[in-house]
């Protein structure tokens, strides 16, 4: 569909002002599940997450889960994923060898293989390094602390 990427930055850009410029939800922490290529269609999905970090005067704090191929396949599959997800692990396979991730790059981004980690363990490595990103003065807002 070649309207696809165009009605994807058009939802993005929607919902990313709403929240970059919303007084109400200036008091929220947001947390988004998106992967982007490095390629120039990813840059530019990154740019409107930028602006709007901008906009709004918050920082982006960027956490990459990796695991191998084989681990990405099988949980890709499992029964408690979601039946909208990518299932086919040869377009898997082709993605990975074939697009680099976009990476912000910095003290505050986190690459976190989780091959062999449970959800838990994985969880307690993330909210340690939240607590050595996040400033002290926000850490009751973000952390809960």
């Amino acid at each position: 569909m070649p309207e696809y990427q165009g009605l994807r930055k058009y939802v993005r850009k929607g919902i990313l002002d709403s929240i970059a410029t919303s007084t109400s939800l200036k008091d929220v922490t947001w947390i988004f599940t998106d992967s982007q290529s490095s390629d120039a269609v990813g840059a530019a999905a990154v740019g409107d997450y930028i602006e709007a970090a901008k906009t709004r005067g918050s920082p982006i704090i960027s956490i990459i889960l990796d695991c191998t191929a084989e681990v990405n396949c099988y949980r890709m599959n499992a029964e408690t994923r979601g039946k909208t997800k990518l299932r086919d692990s040869e377009l898997l396979i082709d993605i990975r060898e074939a697009e680099d991730l976009y990476l912000f790059g910095g003290d505050r981004e986190l690459r976190l293989n989780v091959t062999d980690l449970t959800a838990y363990a994985a969880a307690r490595k993330i909210l340690d390094f939240m607590k050595k990103v996040v400033p002290k003065e926000d850490a009751k807002l973000v952390l809960g602390e």
